[in-house]
């Protein structure tokens, strides 16, 4: 009688494991989805941040540029090319702000 009662107790833990082992790798499992997304999600602002600086480095050289230019026009002592430059500027300066609207999202409400 002993015997049989030790028996069915260790069936009786042996199930109680197996639903334990069960319900770790369920968490298991939804611990790896998570991560994944976390990966994507890092990999995406890797991609933002990347994007951002070359803008950024492209905005740099323009208005290095331009001040260049500034700078030459102004010491030509030429009003003609001081105008030119201005034209320049007023134009880029458009460009920038038309690409800054269309690359701008809309904040959700």
């Amino acid at each position: 009688m002993r015997r049989k009662k030790y028996i069915i107790s260790f069936g009786e833990a042996l199930q109680d494991f197996q639903v334990d082992l069960e319900e770790a790798l369920d968490k298991l499992d939804l611990i790896i989805i998570n991560q994944e997304k976390l990966m994507a999600t890092i990999a995406q602002l890797q991609e933002a941040v990347t994007r951002n600086t070359t803008v950024e480095d492209s905005l740099l050289t323009l208005l290095q540029g331009i001040v260049q230019q500034l700078k030459d026009a102004i010491a030509s002592g030429d009003p003609a090319a001081l105008d030119a430059v201005v034209a320049q500027i007023d134009a880029s300066t458009q460009k920038l702000t038309d690409a800054v609207v269309a690359n701008t999202p809309v904040p959700s409400a």
